[in-house]
Order: structure tokens, then C-alpha cells, then sequence
């Protein structure tokens, strides 16, 4: 519990599926407030050109061009899926630093306007700006470490905006000005940290399967694909298992689905403990498993499923041990090109597995159906 509050204010690396769903988050609505302030930047011009006469006015419409082409390009950035959290970031970073830069050259071009009348009305306008950045953090799903980074673009753009004052009321406006953006700032990181921790909690009920606590089929095929291209990077072993409880309808039918829901959940128990902390078991769909094994060999994940020989799936409410049907696949060993070929391979094992007599494990093309768990006395 501890752990999980301080992912909230220190990121140390979370799941993998977890920063893939935080990336996509920052990236869609990066992209999103790229256009929009797109728009708003180079709209904004025509009040610059009301307002402002002359030179001043040619220089900020030049600098809003520049700064709209830039939140455009931003925004076309993020049309693609971000390859990871660290580029999402970077993304985000850029969000920031666009409107900050533009407003420090903005103030630089309105140091010498007349402080009345229209044009100081106008001039006043882009002193929102910094809050605005600061109150912009609450939009994301971050860290407090990585708001903090944010907002501390708003400080800074603070501080080059109030150099042009005179020295008499600089210090006095910046101070002022600070501590509102600090109030902001903190109030933004919260609302930030609240987004990650819903954002948490939401992914891991999409992860998990309530009843057996594995990882649901969607999000381990996600977790699947993902090892798989890390496999074929580094020409790296990866075993899948394909489990099917064996006769398990007739559990249900006998004894009824509660006790069926029993007898799955401690099927699902027995499956994670013979697995490594780098392995993860999938509930595939009704009775049938899969788990993922990286850098894992055949023979390896053969030696893995002797912890399940030695510890059973646990008792039918009848008394007699559950077993299981078992297809093993290797990306390597078998020269599979996807992810999903290596589940399809391990499941045309396991069935190879049911017709030899039911609680047996195939692992290979030529390879005889080896029996797995220790014999039931009766077939019900």
C-alpha cells in the first residue's frame, strides 16, 4: 500500500501495461489541447492587430504564427501511438515550454507599450498565461515529480516576464505572483496525482480477472505481444502454456457453478505459484489458461510445470485431484512470427494433450503426450 502511494508522488517504472496506458492518456490529450491552442494562438493574432500598432503588433503576430505552427506539429506528433511513457513525456514537456517560450518573447516585444487604454488592456492579457500552465498540470495523469518539472516551466516563464519591470516594483510583483503560481501549482499536482492513482485502479480492474485474480485475455495479450517483440529483438527464448482444465463442466453440473468458481480459483492459485515473478498466467476464456514464460526454453518451462506435478491443482469437490491439459510453445524453437501463432501452436498442443487421455503435456511437433499430475482414481 505504502509502495503504490509513493508510485503517486516518486515514479520508480510501474508495469509496463500501465505506463503503455498512461503514454496513450498524456499523448491523446496532448494532442488534443496542440490543436486547440493552435487555434486559439492564431486567432489571437487579430486582437494583436487591433490592439497594437505598428512594429509591435507585425512582431507578436510573427511570434503567434510560429508558436501555432509549432503546437500543430505538436499535435501531428501524437497522431501515432507513443512508443513508450518517456516519449509521451517529452510530448507533454513540449506542450509547456511552446506557449511558455512564447509568452517570455511576447513580454520582451510589450515592454515598451503604453500602460493605458487598449493596448494595456491587451498587454494584460498574457500575464494569464503562467497560471494557466500551472493550472494546465491537473489535466495529466502524473507523478508529483513530473508535475513538479511542469510547473516549475511556469515559474520560469513568470520570472523572465516580470525582468522588463522596473526594479522598485519587480520583486515585490514576482513575489506575489510566485506564490499564486505555487498555490496553483500544488493544487495541479494533486488533481494530477488523484488522475494517475483513478487511472491505476482502473487498469488493474481492466488486468484482472475478479474471480481468479489472473490477468484478463485482453491485457495479457497486450503483455504477450510486448514480450514477444522483446524476444525477436534479442533473439531471446519465449514459452507459452496453454491449460485446460480437464472434465470441468461436469463440476458445474454436478456440484453447481459455486463450487465450480471454487474449484477455478484455486486451479488459478496453483498455476501462479509454480511461475517467477517475470512470468504472468492469463485467464484465456471459461477454464483455459495461458501463461507467458520470458526467456524461457522448452526444457525450462517443462522443469516449471513439475512445481505443478509436485503440488497439484488441488481437490474436485468429490475429492479426486483436478488436472489439467497442457500445449507448450516456444517462439524460437518453433519459429512462430506472432504472438498470436505461438498461442494458436501451444492450443493445437493442448488439444493433442486431451486426445492422448487427458492430463498430459505435448510440447513439440513429434513429441509423444507426457503424463503431468498424479492419476485420478475415477473419470467423473
Amino acid at each position: 500500500m505504502f509502495g503504490d502511494f509513493l508510485e503517486l508522488f516518486w515514479p520508480r517504472g510501474g508495469s509496463e501495461l500501465l505506463d503503455r496506458r498512461r503514454a496513450e492518456a498524456i499523448a491523446q490529450r496532448v494532442r488534443a489541447f496542440g490543436n486547440l491552442f493552435a487555434v486559439l494562438t492564431i486567432g489571437w493574432s487579430a486582437v494583436d492587430a487591433v490592439a497594437f500598432e505598428g512594429s509591435v503588433a507585425l512582431r507578436l503576430i510573427i511570434v503567434r504564427l510560429v508558436a501555432g505552427v509549432a503546437f500543430l506539429g505538436l499535435a501531428q506528433c501524437c497522431r501515432e501511438r507513443p512508443s513508450g511513457l518517456r516519449p509521451a513525456l517529452t510530448r507533454l514537456a513540449a506542450l509547456f515550454v511552446i506557449p511558455a517560450l512564447t509568452y517570455a518573447a511576447s513580454i520582451q516585444i510589450l515592454a515598451d507599450v503604453p500602460h493605458t487604454g487598449l493596448p494595456a488592456t491587451a498587454a494584460s492579457l498574457y500575464a494569464f498565461v503562467p497560471f494557466v500552465l500551472a493550472a494546465g498540470v491537473g489535466a495529466f495523469p502524473l507523478a508529483a515529480v513530473e508535475a513538479a518539472a511542469l510547473v516549475m516551466v511556469a515559474l520560469l516563464a513568470e520570472g523572465w516576464g516580470h525582468a522588463p519591470m522596473p526594479a522598485a516594483r519587480q520583486s515585490f510583483a514576482l513575489l506575489d505572483a510566485f506564490w499564486q503560481l505555487m498555490l496553483l501549482g500544488v493544487v495541479g499536482t494533486f488533481a494530477a496525482m488523484s488522475q494517475l492513482r483513478l487511472l491505476e485502479e482502473l487498469a488493474r480492474q481492466a488486468m484482472r480477472d475478479p474471480l481468479t485474480g489472473c490477468h484478463r485475455r485482453e491485457s495479457g495479450k497486450e503483455f504477450l505481444e510486448m514480450q514477444f517483440l522483446i524476444a525477436a529483438r534479442h533473439a531471446a527464448p519465449l514459452a507459452v502454456l496453454f491449460a485446460d482444465l480437464d472434465r470441468f463442466k461436469a463440476v458445474n453440473d454436478q456440484f453447481g457453478h459455486d463450487e465450480g468458481d471454487r474449484v477455478l480459483a484455486a486451479a488459478a492459485e496453483a498455476l501462479r505459484r509454480m511461475t517467477r515473478e517475470s512470468d504472468i498466467v492469463l485467464r484465456w476464456g471459461g477454464e483455459e489458461f495461458v501463461v507467458v514464460l520470458p526467456h524461457t526454453t522448452l526444457d525450462e518451462a517443462v522443469a516449471l510445470l513439475h512445481r505443478l506435478r509436485e503440488h497439484g491443482l488441488g481437490r474436485r469437490p468429490d475429492g479426486q485431484p483436478l488436472t489439467v491439459s497442457v500445449g507448450i510453445a516456444e517462439y524460437k524453437a518453433d519459429g512462430v512470427r506472432s504472438a498470436d501463432e505461438l498461442v494458436e501452436l501451444a492450443d493445437r498442443r493442448m488439444y493433442r494433450a486431451k486426445q492422448a487421455g487427458r492430463n498430459r503435456y505435448v510440447l513439440g511437433p513429434g513429441a509423444e503426450a507426457s503424463t503431468l499430475l498424479e492419476e485420478p482414481t475415477s473419470t467423473a
